[in-house]
């Protein structure tokens, strides 16, 4: 196989992945590459129309798979991580995640730690070459030299919300932005997740949507009563990009007096400008241990999809809402010092996340990424599109949700990620379609 040195970077959700990914990206044009990267849907759609490079998907579910095997048939090198199981803990679930028909178009397979490593090997026991633990590249944002950036926003957030409480949820089934709880067991099916000919799995979607519908509805009952209990203190509600977010905004904006449902912005912003973070089975829980930040998990109901998630299964739970308003009370009136048998640190997800001081976890996903490319024949060529080439297509309002950048708007992310790597070289964006990017070294 024959490639260029281009790295193209298929981007779902900009408010979770694009960070990360122009970090990865910085790396890339750090050692001379080109990056294109941008909303998925176009870059995959185009990719018989450039030149082969390597791609990194960030999963490899049904619709991944095809994805892959058609950037495969058209001379890309394929790589892929699981950005989905970065809250997961259950081998069951990891391995869910993972078509097997997609195997065969990936070279390397980055894994987030030793429990996802361990998950995929029980599954594919002869892909142990393909196997990479590299950790999850999301958490170099969370360090400090990465915050720096982020202050001005923190303060911002601070001086118009004041001292708030931030409860972020993570119910994209019992209230999914695809339309409703039908439509969304019609994706798990489309990706391959769920197949409602198995009784098995028939068991699991309905545990989970018991265990989402009841956590939502005792969120839903909490929320004002820990208004009313704390009138000068704001509550911040930030639903899951995967939500409805306007059934959080018609029960609580202009009802409860001290209270709001928001989605904007980074979800780390969040975290850093809070006081104290309450969640369940969110990704947020193990953020906010690594960002030194309050953070509790109030889980006043168990069932077997509970034990899917990593915060789950890690650090104290909260059962109660007297319990919940009395670690609220003490970190109030004494200070965190107080409550601290509460929260979690870094150290306590060290078998789900790979962690290596000396480097940031994207320049070990890039010099694996060199790794798998040096193994096939490099040549020197530029990016290039071909006469084919899609530059715009319509987008459905989902997709606009998404990603949606226009070149100014990712300049300003790219400076902000670039103050915390303080990259040498010079480099150029380009826009290339809609809401897709080409960034270059100029030599």
């Amino acid at each position: 196989m024959q490639i260029s040195k281009i790295l193209y970077l298929p981007i779902e959700e900009a408010v979770r992945d694009l960070d990360a990914r122009l970090l990865l990206a910085l790396h890339a044009v750090e050692a001379g590459w080109e990056v294109v990267f941008g909303q998925q849907w176009l870059l995959t759609n185009n990719a018989a129309h450039m030149p082969p490079g390597v791609f990194l998907f960030k999963g490899a579910n049904r619709v991944q798979a095809n994805w892959m095997k058609h950037c495969a048939q058209h001379g890309h090198l394929v790589t892929a991580c699981d950005e989905e199981a970065t809250p997961v803990a259950s081998h069951s679930i990891l391995q869910r995640n993972i078509d097997p028909d997609g195997f065969e178009a990936i070279s390397y397979f980055f894994t987030q730690g030793p429990n996802h490593q361990r998950a995929l090997l029980e599954k594919f026991p002869e892909a142990v070459n393909m196997f990479r633990m590299v950790g999850s590249s999301r958490f170099d944002l969370l360090r400090a030299r990465f915050r720096l950036a982020r202050e001005s926003r923190v303060d911002e957030l601070r001086n118009q919300y004041g001292n708030f409480i931030l409860i972020n949820t993570n119910f994209g089934y019992a209230n999914s932005n695809w339309g409703g709880p039908k439509q969304f067991e019609e994706v798990m099916k489309t990706v391959g997740f769920y197949d409602p000919e198995i009784e098995s799995d028939r068991k699991m979607v309905q545990d989970r949507y018991e265990f989402e519908k009841t956590t939502m509805d005792a969120f839903m009952a909490m929320i004002p009563k820990l208004a009313e209990r704390y009138p000068k203190i704001n509550i911040i509600v930030r639903p899951h990009p995967g939500e409805d977010k306007a059934v959080w905004e018609k029960e609580i904006n202009n009802k409860v007096p001290n209270a709001e449902a928001i989605f904007e912005g980074s979800v780390v912003d969040w975290i850093l400008a809070s006081r104290l973070l309450i969640q369940n089975s969110c990704t947020t829980g193990i953020e906010a241990a690594f960002l030194n930040k309050p953070s509790v998990s109030f889980a006043p109901f168990r069932n077997p999809f509970f034990d899917i998630y990593t915060p789950n299964l890690v650090g104290r739970l909260i059962d109660t809402e007297d319990e919940l308003f009395s670690v609220v009370d003490k970190l109030v009136e004494s200070g965190r010092d107080s409550v601290s048998e509460y929260f979690t640190r870094p150290e306590d997800f060290s078998d789900h996340f790979y962690l290596e001081d000396g480097k940031l976890i994207n320049q070990i996903l890039f010099e694996q990424i060199e790794k798998a490319a040096s193994e096939q024949t490099l040549n020197n060529d530029r990016w290039e599109p071909k006469p084919q080439y899609i530059k715009h297509h319509k987008m459905f309002n989902w997709q606009v949700r998404k990603f949606n950048k226009n070149l100014q708007a990712m300049s300003q992310d790219l400076q902000k990620i670039g103050r915390g790597l303080a990259p040498k070289g010079n480099m150029k964006l380009k826009e290339i379609g809609t809401s897709l990017f080409l960034l270059s070294p100029v030599k």
